[in-house]
């Protein structure tokens, strides 16, 4: 018995455990569901062994797909929010930690050169 015959043997279990606890607290459509599936997932690696391999890479491609939508789901609107809310108060406050702002009109951050150092550039490049 490998790993993926116990990883898949396990998910089929845990989907009919949960399928019965659904049940039992009378959510009859997603209960009978999740049991039918998990009886119906035990059966066939019990019968088929090779559909373990194919039910191993489909977990692997979900549980990728799971992760990416979470984290977009989640991750995204946090980075957003903190972003924002952070700005507003840095704006609120007065502060421009960045600089982003010019100074005035006249100013300028051009470096100075004067024409006294000796060298006067004849080739820039």
């Amino acid at each position: 018995m490998g790993a993926v015959d116990l990883s898949a043997k396990l998910q089929a279990a845990g989907l009919v455990l949960l399928g019965l606890l659904l049940l039992l607290i009378h959510r009859r459509f997603l209960g009978s569901i999740l049991l039918a599936s998990g009886v119906l997932l035990l059966v066939t690696i019990s019968v088929y062994p090779p559909l373990e391999r194919i039910v191993q890479h489909g977990n692997k491609k979900l549980s990728s797909l799971a992760a990416l939508a979470i984290a977009w789901a989640l991750l995204a609107p946090f980075y957003l929010i903190l972003f924002s809310l952070a700005h507003a108060v840095l704006a609120f406050q007065g502060k421009d930690p960045l600089r982003l702002k010019f100074p005035s009109a006249e100013a300028t951050y051009w470096v100075p050169v004067s024409a006294d150092d000796g060298e006067h550039p004849r080739r820039l490049y």
